[in-house]
């Protein structure tokens, strides 16, 4: 077999991938510990912190408009409404979300100043019963709008003042305010006066208090954002109103104020339609009331100048028949002036909702149609725009065409119905015409009397006629309600507030505890650029693994002979017998021990090696090359004022350099004092004649040398050696320093070289360790506990030593006693 290889070990399938991720993750179980004692007071500390927030609804019924479903337009289709179904309730959405109906909420709850309680460093919401105090403001400045003001309370009667402003936008920078006053006292500056008045019936509970005195727009802004306005479902017109707010009798008033804002605006619609008609009546019934009064004093007048005179049955018919006929001409033309004032409107005004043309007595059934088709237009547009700067879209421009055609059309036929009523009055005058020349041959004072009487019954008439219309529209106005009503006042559940929900709070920082751990544990091995297991070494370098060595946490260097039961001194053991491969089982073998960098633990390897050679009845020295810093002789307490150095240079012979150890079979040659020049001792020929002579000697000759990643010494004297050991420490070695070794691994400039595996944490503990076939005698299996290679197997019975030693809970929790006090680092 060759030397520089060994059986090839099984490939690491998934479940082993997997087994090695969770077994690293139960390695680091005290980071999941950490982890979720953290989360679990962040998040109960945020429960506790944080104010809840309840959620007040309530409901309003939309009254649904009838809609003949044959006449659905293009624009139904395109914003969804397949079916056919009214926009009345997406437009009342619109407006029950309204920012005037929000304003009007906050004015009916005097909300323009917020207060609030100053708790443990937590700003508390205040409400109605409350608030210990009241700001009566007088004038304030646009730059003091939303700016807190604090008042620290002194004693009953008096409290400090104090605000701090910035805004140089509106020309008020690093304004501060910090004075004592009374309250009742009238507070005057430039930026505000105010009076701050005590409410007698609620006592001072907190030392600190603060108010803003807020924005109206920023107000209503904050309040749109905590409502909610959406429809039950699509087939019921019925709107459903959510808040949020820390204070739910807050969030109840408030929705309540919303829905008779909402219904108070519909009344106020409606009486507006009203007085647009009064407004129109009372101008015509003016007119005609001067026109009565003046014919009333003609008609007295004659009677006095003229006396009592008679007219004929035939007078009187005529009479009566010319004024029926005046008094419809009247009749049209005031329906002619209507038209006129639709006209006017709808040519001025944008906006069409308060007009109602059969209130003017125009009842052309194609005029309603039109007018009520474009309102419904312009309800839709508005429910379409609606929280949004966008009026451009698609849709909305359809509507906007809509419109326009609509109202062309409806001028339009306001023009016609004025042509018609034109034709009419043109053949009431001719029939009023003819009646008049009958009467031109009645007697003069007659005819005077008839045109007088004439003209006060058509006159009376249609005062009568128009008091009548003022009159009706007067109930109408005065009795006017909404169509709308509330269907539910607003409630809200104070036991089970909306947020902060306890349960996902918990359940995210469990899982967040689990998942920051992982997330931690696989980036770091991700982006580390040391070994960490096994599995790295193998995958960076095709160097056979002779074995591995668990983590030493306390005692000395010496584990094989202080605890020889120990998983380390197993590991070690399992070591000696795969050394067997590298020289086909030659008697006499000489070691090198050497790795990347200082700090691997080569020293202590290459005692505990020697250690477990010289406990199986071999004759081992172990010879301290490094020469720069030598710390061999420290463990076995010996002297190194002579040494390896002082038999290079002459000064010393070999028995005199060999050092006894309290170890039988184990002696060992320390480096000796430091020399300048380390690198050409070292390639001396006496070197080669000293470990000549060393093998004559002894079973097994250990050499301790330099860092090779540091110095060349090692590989000056690997030429010499049987076996080469690198110490590759996990967490330690990085993976960078393996590229030296193994170019020359395969270069073949190196020969029998192994790695060891020092100071693993993870693998020395839950590992698997894959051991040479049935050719050299060897089973195939798991090993338990610290340290596994390709030796013997062995048992629970190793542990006995290390189970009697357990580390105390805070130690095991918190990682005292890790890495950073390992043993094994020499």
């Amino acid at each position: 077999m060759d030397n520089n290889t060994l059986p090839a070990k099984p490939s690491a399938d998934e479940e082993i991938d997997i087994r090695t991720l969770v077994g690293k993750f139960r390695q680091k179980w005290h980071y999941f510990l950490i982890s979720f004692v953290c989360f679990l007071f962040i998040a109960f500390a945020y429960i506790k912190i944080v104010l809840p927030v309840y959620e007040a609804t309530s409901s309003i019924l939309i009254k649904a408009p009838q809609v003949d479903p044959t006449q659905q337009g293009l624009q139904n289709i395109v914003s969804g409404d397949f079916f056919g179904s009214p926009s009345t309730i997406s437009t009342e959405v619109g407006v029950i979300s309204s920012r005037s109906i929000v304003g009007e909420a906050i004015n009916r709850l005097n909300l323009g100043i917020s207060y609030y309680a100053v708790r443990n460093f937590i700003s508390v919401p205040l409400y109605k019963e409350k608030i210990p105090f009241r700001v009566n403001i007088s004038d304030v400045k646009k730059a003091v709008y939303d700016c807190r003001f604090t008042l620290e309370i002194i004693d009953e009667n008096t409290f400090e003042l104090l605000v701090n402003i910035d805004k140089p936008k509106l020309k008020l920078e690093d304004f501060e305010y910090d004075q004592p006053h009374k309250f009742g006292e009238k507070i005057i500056c430039p930026q505000f006066s105010f009076t701050i008045n005590k409410v007698d019936t609620v006592r001072f509970e907190d030392e600190k208090y603060k108010f803003i005195i807020n924005d109206k727009n920023t107000l209503i802004t904050s309040y749109l954002s905590e409502i909610t306005v959406t429809p039950l479902d699509k087939d019921a017109n019925i709107a459903v109103i959510t808040m949020d707010d820390n204070i739910p009798d807050r969030a109840v008033d408030f929705l309540n104020a919303m829905s008779r804002a909402y219904l108070d605006a519909d009344i106020k619609d409606k009486t507006a339609t009203a007085n647009l008609t009064l407004q129109f009546v009372d101008d015509q019934l003016k007119k005609t009331s001067d026109d009565l009064a003046e014919v009333e004093i003609a008609l007295q007048n004659f009677k006095e100048k003229k006396g009592i005179v008679d007219i004929t049955s035939e007078e009187q018919a005529a009479l009566d028949r010319v004024t029926a006929l005046d008094e419809d001409r009247a009749r049209m033309d005031i329906e002619l002036k209507s038209l006129d004032y639709v006209y006017d409107y709808v040519s001025k005004n944008k906006d069409v909702a308060n007009l109602a043309p059969a209130a003017y007595g125009t009842d052309d059934a194609l005029l309603v149609t039109l007018i009520g088709k474009l309102q419904d237009l312009q309800e839709k547009r508005k429910s379409l725009t609606y929280g949004t700067k966008n009026t451009k879209t698609p849709i909305v421009n359809m509507i906007d065409n809509q419109i326009e055609d609509v109202k062309k059309s409806l001028l339009e036929n306001l023009q016609t119905i004025r042509n018609k009523l034109g034709v009419a009055l043109k053949s009431q005058d001719s029939q009023i015409g003819e009646y008049e020349s009958a009467f031109k041959k009645v007697p003069a004072i007659e005819r005077e009397l008839v045109g007088i009487q004439r003209r006060f019954d058509v006159n009376q008439n249609i005062y009568i006629f128009l008091l009548q219309k003022r009159a009706e529209t007067q109930i109408a106005k005065a009795t006017v309600i909404s169509d709308n009503k509330i269907l539910d006042e607003a409630s809200v559940d104070e036991d089970h507030p909306v947020s902060p929900k306890k349960l996902i709070i918990a359940t995210l920082a469990i899982l967040f505890s689990l998942l920051v751990p992982i997330m931690i544990i696989i980036l770091k091995t991700y982006f580390s650029t040391t070994i960490h297991n096994r599995e790295d070494l193998e995958n960076i370098t095709s160097i056979p693994i002779i074995g591995v060595i668990g983590h030493l946490t306390e005692g000395n260097n010496l584990v094989v002979l202080q605890k020889p039961k120990s998983a380390i001194s197993e590991a070690f053991r399992s070591i000696r017998t795969n050394l067997q491969f590298f020289t086909n089982n030659e008697s006499k073998k000489v070691i090198l021990i050497t790795s990347s960098v200082g700090g691997e633990g080569k020293s202590f390897c290459s005692l505990n090696l020697a250690s477990s050679l010289a406990i199986q009845n071999n004759k081992v020295i172990i010879l301290g090359m490094d020469l720069r810093k030598p710390k061999l002789f420290q463990d076995f307490e010996l002297d190194n004022s002579i040494g390896v150095s002082s038999y290079l240079i002459g000064q010393s012979k070999v028995d005199e350099i060999i050092q006894k150890t309290f170890l039988e079979n184990l002696d060992i040659i320390s480096a000796g004092p430091i020399p300048p020049n380390p690198a050409e001792l070292i390639s001396k020929i006496e070197l080669a004649q000293l470990i000549d002579e060393l093998k004559q000697r002894y079973d097994y000759v250990v050499i301790d040398t330099p860092p090779l990643g540091i110095v060349a010494d090692a590989l000056i004297i690997m030429k010499i050696t049987d076996i080469n050991v690198y110490i590759v420490r996990e967490g330690i070695t990085r993976k960078e320093h393996l590229g030296t070794i193994n170019e020359l691994y395969k270069e073949g400039k190196v020969k029998n070289v192994s790695i060891l595996l020092n100071d693993t944490g993870f693998n020395a503990k839950y590992g698997y360790g894959y051991k040479y076939g049935y050719n050299y005698g060897y089973g195939y299996g798991y090993g338990y506990g610290y340290g596994y290679g390709y030796g013997y197997g062995y048992g629970y019975g190793y542990y006995e030593e290390e189970q009697k030693r357990k580390k105390p809970l805070l130690k095991r929790i918190f990682g005292i006693g890790g890495k950073s006090k390992s043993k094994n680092k020499s």
